[in-house]
């Protein structure tokens, strides 16, 4: 195991490597089930699929004509980055990577393709459903479980949030959570392999020392130090999603909280 982690760092830095992606993670005979996405990102979009006879998320790369060539480049390294993390994480609570689809869409560069996750986001399934009090602390812990599990893997999440239709935290079929949306994820202690720069997020979900600097205050040499994503800041982003989702529900059936 540690060998396999010493291993996916040198391949997350090494720049001659930067964009290429292994054809062992290239998988065939994917097909489209809606022409048009059913969500957008900042540089992809999710369109739905199927694989072997499940139905798959297809995440799209979009490469808009007026970035420049060095954008491109910055961008498909980025993407595969992510592709490269995200391939070994292997939890209950972790979205699965199927492999790389370069079919469908030859002009994106490729496709991250994943289970499709028909419950939907968290907040969606709350909302659609007011389920007991016992089953809502249930998917809490089971968010806690990922993170957990990434945090042991060194890995930083750096974008865990869950407003509404925009969440990365998704539901399977047998209602269990998967965490998903690997793009600003980075090793921990090593800004060397971030998949992306550290002013990425939702800001309601960013720790202090994170959103800070993005509002240009005044940063003291220590706050300069702890300004990056870490496993702390993972955990205060997780502390707002818990309280959003218990707000949420409560708003839904009028409960106590506790």
């Amino acid at each position: 195991d540690t060998f396999r982690r010493k291993a996916q760092m040198l391949l997350l830095t090494l720049p001659s490597a930067g964009t290429l992606m292994p054809s062992s993670w290239t998988i065939k005979r994917v097909k489209l089930l809606a022409k048009n996405p059913v969500a957008f990102g900042g540089f992809a979009d999710i369109y739905k699929g199927s694989y072997n006879g499940c139905t798959v998320a297809l995440k799209c790369l979009r490469l808009n004509t007026y970035f420049t060539s060095e954008d491109h480049e910055k961008i498909r390294s980025k993407f595969r980055r992510e592709a490269l993390l995200w391939k070994d994480l292997k939890h209950p609570h972790i979205l699965p990577f199927l492999g790389i689809d370069i079919e469908t869409f030859p002009t994106s560069y490729a496709c991250l393709v994943a289970p499709w996750m028909s419950r939907g986001t968290i907040l969606t399934y709350l909302q659609d459903n007011e389920p007991p009090t016992t089953e809502v602390d249930r998917l809490i812990f089971e968010t806690a479980q990922g993170l957990v599990y990434l945090h042991s893997r060194d890995v930083v999440h750096g974008d865990l949030h869950s407003p509404d239709l925009q969440s990365n935290i998704l539901l399977d079929e047998n209602l269990h959570i998967r965490l998903a949306d690997f793009g600003l994820a980075k090793i921990a202690n090593n800004a060397n392999f971030s998949t992306s720069s550290n002013n990425g997020g939702v800001y309601r979900y960013m720790a202090p020392e994170l959103v800070a600097p993005l509002l240009l205050v005044a940063l003291t040499e220590e706050d300069k130090v702890n300004s990056h994503k870490s496993p702390a800041s993972d955990v205060f982003a997780f502390g707002m999603i818990g309280w959003q989702v218990r707000c949420d529900y409560l708003s839904i059936n009028g409960s106590l909280l506790y």
